[in-house]
């Protein structure tokens, strides 16, 4: 039996050296400002207008 799903996806992952460790680093600007708006962007660009 087939577990298949058809759903868009988009990964929008950690940036950097050694992410997702326990004293993970984290760029401000990268997280804080671009990645929102990147999922965001996508979010509206893959759902229909209503």
């Amino acid at each position: 039996m087939s577990n298949d799903v058809n759903v868009p996806v988009c990964n929008i992952g950690p940036y950097g050296f050694d992410a997702h460790k326990k004293f993970e680093r984290l760029e401000l600007t990268y997280s804080l400002e671009i990645v929102p708006l990147l999922t965001y962007s996508v979010i509206r660009h893959l759902l229909p207008a209503s």
